[in-house]
């Protein structure tokens, strides 16, 4: 199973810093030559030389949120030009679905592709800590994200470095490795956080006590809904 979490799984002795990661442009050099869409993450590291392919899956979202990788309207990933216009929009990463209702486990790793976005609909600073879930169910339907309700099929955006939020924002975590989309209240008094429900049916809330880190991961704010229709 694919953990948000997981999703930075990078060799320590590569850090990614301000210029581009080696394999980023390893990737790009053979963007520009074939089609890489369908190469799936083992098959393109082997043609690159990267034996981990959660490795080579954080490079490739790298270049599709930065913008220097794009995908086309059919589906092929493109090195973009210096002045390409799709530059100064957003790729955001798609990684899955989580629950509006009882919590449900992120998807494999399959490709699900991403979001994009322009700047003006999603307010960062930094758009590569940012992705994307998938809305399932409808404990959500009354939640307010920009004016937007949460409802089965929307695809929720998330501030991956949001992992503190406060007192009633909504938030995509993990309860148990079983991801979910809820409100989250902090009752200091009592120690307690509560994740809530919004919905026009009545949904009990879930709540933890904050000392089962193990168990609860906050894996960001969400910022945005993209309604599915």
């Amino acid at each position: 199973m694919l953990n948000v979490v997981e999703r930075v799984d990078i060799d320590v002795n590569q850090p990614y810093n301000t210029s581009m990661h080696t394999i980023q442009e390893q990737i790009l050099d053979l963007a520009a030559k074939e089609d890489i869409s369908n190469l799936g993450y083992r098959k393109l590291g082997e043609r690159i030389g990267v034996s981990h392919p959660q490795q080579v899956k954080y490079h490739l979202q790298k270049l599709i949120s930065s913008g220097r990788l794009l995908r086309t309207p059919f589906g092929v990933l493109k090195a973009a030009g210096p002045s390409s216009a799709a530059s100064r929009i957003f790729q955001v990463p798609i990684l899955g679905q989580a629950n509006c209702g009882q919590p449900l486990s992120y998807a494999d790793e399959s490709d699900w592709g991403s979001l994009t976005l322009s700047p003006s609909l999603v307010k960062t600073e930094d758009p590569a800590k940012l992705f994307a879930v998938k809305a399932v169910g409808d404990s959500m339907n009354q939640a307010s994200v920009a004016g937007q309700s949460i409802e089965d099929g929307d695809y929720v955006v998330v501030d991956g470095s949001a992992e503190l939020p406060d007192s009633g924002d909504y938030v995509v975590s993990s309860v148990g490795g079983l991801a979910n989309v809820k409100q989250y209240l902090r009752d200091d008094v009592n120690r307690l956080i509560r994740l809530n429900s919004e919905s026009s049916r009545d949904y009990p809330p879930i709540v933890l006590d904050p000392d089962d880190v193990d168990s609860y991961l906050i894996h960001g704010r969400v910022i945005r809904v993209i309604k599915a229709a």
